[in-house]
This record gives structure tokens, C-alpha cells and sequence, in this order.
């Protein structure tokens, strides 16, 4: 499935892709929680600790939408298309690094989501 997570406090949102269930918001959470200093931030931790610690803005965990469902090998294209839409994504962008550039006006063209 994949899964846009949105703010309380900013128009940011982060999409993501998992094959379990939402069981994965469990693990961002937990990453928050056990971060307290931005400057300890390590390298497994995720980008929406890094956000949520320098920003100190606030996820909607109880908003969580489910933006596609898809079988393992669609779901990274999907994940790479919700990514794009996005209008103020906080994702790396890394996932999105092997989607074909001639695709990318196609998806910008769509309604930013």
C-alpha cells in the first residue's frame, strides 16, 4: 500500500510505501519518541524524525491516507507517482531517482495532491 502522511502544523506531507499493514506509522513514531536532540539524529533514523525534530511540527498519525494499493511490483511506480504529486514533500526524493524523466511532466501536470 502506499501512504501519505500530512501535518497538523504545515502544508508538508511524506509518502511512503509499505507491505505490512500500517504497522510502519508505529516505527516512525517510536523513531520520534526515542530522538530528543536533533544533533543525535543518526543515519537510520527517517525523514520524518529529521522534519518533525527541526521543525517541531506535529503528524496527523490519526489521518493517515491510504493513497493506493497496489501488488509489490506496482507499488514502487505508485509510490514514485504520489511522491511527484506531492506539492510540499519531504521525501528524499531517492525513490523517485529511477522513474523515467519523461514521465515527470506527465505526473507535475496532475493535480498536486
Amino acid at each position: 500500500m502506499i501512504y501519505k502522511i500530512s501535518y497538523d502544523d504545515c502544508d508538508a506531507s511524506y509518502v511512503g510505501q509499505t507491505k505490512r499493514q500500517l504497522k510502519r506509522i508505529c516505527e516512525y513514531i517510536t523513531d520520534i519518541n526515542n530522538i530528543t536532540d536533533i544533533n543525535k539524529i543518526s543515519k537510520s533514523s527517517t525523514i520524518i524524525s529529521y522534519h518533525r525534530l527541526k521543525f517541531n511540527h506535529n503528524f496527523k498519525w490519526d489521518n493517515v491516507e491510504i493513497v493506493d494499493i497496489e501488488p509489490a511490483y506496482k507499488r514502487l511506480i505508485s509510490e514514485m507517482v504520489h511522491i511527484k504529486k506531492q506539492k510540499y514533500g519531504i521525501n528524499k526524493q531517492n525513490e523517485t531517482n529511477l522513474l523515467p524523466k519523461m514521465y515527470s511532466n506527465m505526473i507535475h501536470s496532475l493535480s498536486a495532491s
